[in-house]
């Protein structure tokens, strides 16, 4: 029992190699098989079109730094959080919430 090994499953390499070659669609009317369109236009390869060569502008990414700002953004000029303190209208400050802040505000309460 303690020698007992539990299924591994199949990777998606091992499941490619088992199965290389993928059937063409076959049409059920009339039986004929379209083959593999991309083999139609060789010359028309599109990994040898693209290139970033001699280009002046960056490729178009989005990462946590520009998802952050939008936040801050969209928290200062479309919520404008306010409070009303003692008869006055306050703005709120926004301040990032970095992990450590975070703890010490839930531990420290300021």
């Amino acid at each position: 029992m303690a020698n007992q090994k539990t299924p591994r499953p199949k990777t998606q390499r091992e499941i490619l190699l088992s199965n290389p070659v993928q059937d063409t669609y076959k049409n059920p009317e009339t039986g004929e098989t379209t083959g593999n369109p991309n083999r139609a236009f060789p010359d028309k390869n599109r990994t040898n079109q693209i290139s970033f060569r001699d280009d002046t502008t960056k490729p178009f990414s989005l990462g946590l730094k520009e998802n952050d700002e939008a936040i801050v953004y969209y928290m200062e000029n479309v919520i404008k959080p306010t409070v009303m303190q003692n008869g006055v209208v306050q703005k709120v400050p926004i301040y990032y919430g970095s992990p450590e802040r975070w703890a010490q505000v839930q531990k420290e309460g300021y």
